[in-house]
């Protein structure tokens, strides 16, 4: 059985500068990530592209650029695991 969530958020502020904060993946912007690590040397724009995302909290995951257009960015998780 496969499990999917989907989110969606309102964000009060220009298009251009909310692409601007996410596209890479790096989530400088979100107070508990404690740091993002390039997995694979594709470009950060680059679909395939692999990052490692570590919490606060310990929480590691890996996502995966699956999709990447000038309007929109698809990632998956591809695992989580707790330190």
């Amino acid at each position: 059985m496969t499990t999917r969530v989907h989110e969606s958020a309102v964000i009060n502020a220009p298009a251009a500068k909310v692409w601007e904060a996410i596209r890479g993946l790096d989530f400088k912007f979100w107070s508990i990530v404690a740091s993002t690590t390039a997995v694979d040397d594709a470009k950060e724009t680059e679909v395939g592209s692999l990052v490692k995302v570590a919490f606060k909290d310990g929480t590691v995951q890996k996502l995966r650029r699956v999709e990447y257009s000038g309007m929109f960015c698809l990632f998956a998780q591809s695992d989580s695991f707790r330190t």
